[in-house]
């Protein structure tokens, strides 16, 4: 019998958790500063030619309180959960509409018209504003599921 891994409960030990979230937080929390920093998080957009382009952006934090950094609220129309096989292929196509897109497990890449890829791993923050043009591929990378959510942005 052929298991269906969009159906199959994962669960984590509690320690696995803690090892994640440690992950996520240090990924998020990391001053991206000098030559070996991290890259930020990818923007794709169409631009004038109506090709997708990919640059790097910071989400903007200000010091609230104390230890804490928020960025401004950002107005979105709901929330979508995701999980994708790693037989995940979407060829060329647009941005559905303009959403940020999260990685929490897992891994994907986004391939533009340039040839360039960019890799999301889990806490990458993708701006998807290409609705328009060539768009771009995805694609699944490794042999686990991955697991996204997915925000549109509400109209400005």
């Amino acid at each position: 019998m052929n298991r269906d891994p969009f159906r199959e409960s994962r669960r984590l030990d509690s320690d696995a958790l803690r090892r994640r979230r440690r992950a996520l937080v240090r990924r998020a929390g990391r001053i991206r500063a000098g030559a070996d920093a991290d890259p930020g998080d990818p923007h794709l957009h169409t631009g004038e030619d109506d090709r997708t382009h990919a640059e790097e952006y910071d989400v903007p934090l200000t010091s609230s309180r104390g230890a804490t950094e928020l960025s401004d609220p950002v107005a979105v129309t709901g929330v979508q959960f995701r999980r994708t096989s790693p037989d995940y292929f979407i060829d060329w196509h647009t941005a559905p509409r303009r959403q940020f897109v999260i990685t929490l497990a897992g891994e994907s890449e986004v391939e533009i018209g340039d040839g360039t890829t960019i890799r999301l791993h889990p806490g990458h923050i993708l701006l998807a504003e290409d609705t328009t043009g060539q768009g771009h591929i995805s694609r699944a990378v490794g042999d686990e599921d991955r697991i996204s959510i997915f925000l549109p942005l509400a109209e400005e």
